[in-house]
């Protein structure tokens, strides 16, 4: 469930129909991403937007031929924001975060045959656990009513509490191909961390 950068992606297929799916009643699919590569001449990118809530998110690419046979596509970006989260409210209370991002791939192509491709992105997260702004102190003299769905009222979180989650994603894919003379022969193993550390600040 990992998102993936847009800047990363050359093209994009998305298959459906009679794949089984893995739960529920429903059709699968087969989500086919192409990363970038280096072409034949070296080429890059820079990008810096900013929004509201203090929200800038700067981006970098570049791609270039090492070798005649030896390319490499790399990036980075990262996002900052005070508001992180987006919770349902107008003005949310201890919500600033950011993420960073950096991903490379470089290929060999060995001879006509033969090639290699290693690929790898790292995700770095660190957002603030937001708070309610309408939720008050519990006062047994004034109790606050249920919702309109019948729900207890949301338990008032001292606005000086400082919880967070930092969340680390690490990918990477070591690809060979071998072409045939009627097909080929693909062999990929890769690696996957997903990591969480939720701070509960009491």
């Amino acid at each position: 469930a990992a998102s993936i950068p847009v800047r990363l992606i050359q093209n994009l297929e998305i298959y459906t129909g009679g794949m089984p799916a893995e739960f529920g009643d429903r059709l699968g699919a087969v989500v086919n991403l192409t990363t970038r590569q280096a072409t034949d001449h070296p080429e890059g990118s820079v990008q810096v937007r900013y929004g509201s809530y203090h929200t800038v998110e700067p981006g970098v690419t570049y791609a270039t031929k090492l070798t005649d046979t030896v390319g490499m596509f790399g990036g980075a970006s990262i996002v900052a924001s005070d508001r992180a989260l987006d919770p349902p409210s107008v003005d949310p209370l201890h919500d600033t975060g950011y993420t960073g991002r950096v991903f490379a791939r470089v290929d060999w192509q060995q001879c006509d045959c033969n090639r290699y491709e290693l690929f790898a992105t790292y995700a770095h997260n660190r957002f603030q656990i937001p708070l309610d702004p309408a939720a008050t102190r519990f006062d047994p003299a004034n109790p606050r009513p249920p919702d309109r769905f019948g729900n207890d009222a949301p338990a008032f979180v001292p606005r000086d509490t400082d919880a967070t989650e930092t969340e680390d994603e690490l990918f990477a894919a070591l690809a060979f191909t071998h072409k045939l003379e009627h097909g080929q022969f693909l062999v990929a193993p890769l690696y996957k961390l997903s990591r969480g550390v939720l701070f509960g600040d009491a």
